[in-house]
């Protein structure tokens, strides 16, 4: 290669360095108003919260075997917390 093309690819090297340098400091900048705009991450605690509370009220584990039994069982844990939050 002669020392023209050496000069000319470091040149291009450090031109696609800094256009990559702005995209990024660019995208950064727009996810994090996009993730304040939606509140990102902050669904989740609401979610972890609620089955917390249940696991205290009912326990962590479920006793029934069959998968059709297991649904029925924590809907009815579900249904209870719900009847007991609205109590208090």
């Amino acid at each position: 290669m002669k020392k023209h093309q050496v000069n000319k690819n470091i040149e291009n090297k450090q031109c696609l360095l800094a256009w990559f340098s702005v995209f990024v400091s660019i995208f950064k900048q727009k996810r994090s108003q996009w993730k304040k705009k939606r509140m990102y991450g902050k669904r989740w605690m609401a979610k972890e919260t609620v089955f917390s509370s249940i696991k205290r009220m009912f326990g962590e584990y479920v006793s029934a075997t069959r998968f059709q039994n297991t649904v029925k069982e924590i809907m009815m844990k579900v249904s209870l917390y719900n009847l007991f939050r609205r109590m208090a």
